[in-house]
C-alpha cells in the first residue's frame, strides 16, 4: 500500500517533536546551562528527584517519537502501536503540565498536537495502511495465528 500523505506529515511531526523533546530534556538532566525556571537555583530532595524523573521521561519520549517517525515512513506495524502509546503518554504529560504549571501556550499546543495525532492514527485509512484495521494494539487484522497454515 502506498503511504498516505498524512502519514508522511505525521512522521515529520514525530521526528521534529522527538528532537525537540530530546533537546528540552537536557537541562532537566543537567547537560546544559540553559536557563529554565523549574531548575534554576538550588534544587534538593524530592524536587530534584522530580526534575530528574521529568527529564528522563522527556528523553525517553523523544527517543520513541523519533522511532515512530522513522517507522511511520516505512509503514511498520510497530510504528502505529508505538505511536498510539507515545502520543497517548505525550497527551497525559501535557495535561499534567497544564494542571501543575498552568495554561502555557507551548504545553497547550503539545496537548492539541498529541490529541490530533491520536485521532489521526485511529482513522480508518491510517489503521489500514499500518495493517491495524481493528484498532487493536496487540494484533493486526491480516496476520494468521501461530501454527495456522
Amino acid at each position: 500500500m502506498k503511504r498516505p500523505v498524512g502519514v508522511t506529515i505525521l512522521a515529520v511531526i514525530a521526528i521534529l517533536g522527538g528532537v525537540l523533546n530530546l533537546a528540552l530534556a537536557l537541562p532537566y538532566l543537567g547537560f546544559t546551562t540553559l536557563a529554565i525556571p523549574v531548575i534554576s537555583g538550588t534544587v534538593t530532595g524530592v524536587a530534584s528527584g522530580m526534575v530528574l524523573t521529568w527529564g528522563v521521561m522527556m528523553l525517553l519520549l523523544g527517543i520513541f517519537e523519533v522511532a515512530v517517525g522513522v517507522g511511520a515512513l516505512q509503514l511498520r506495524s510497530w510504528a502505529w502501536v508505538t505511536g498510539v502509546v507515545v502520543f497517548g503518554l505525550s497527551l497525559i504529560m501535557s495535561i499534567i503540565q497544564l494542571i501543575s504549571v498552568g495554561a502555557v501556550a507551548g504545553v497547550a499546543v503539545s496537548a492539541i498536537v498529541a490529541a490530533g495525532v491520536l485521532a489521526y492514527l485511529y482513522s480508518s485509512g491510517v489503521r489500514t495502511a499500518f495493517d491495524h484495521e481493528d484498532g487493536s494494539l496487540f494484533h493486526s487484522g491480516h496476520h494468521t495465528p501461530m501454527g495456522a497454515a
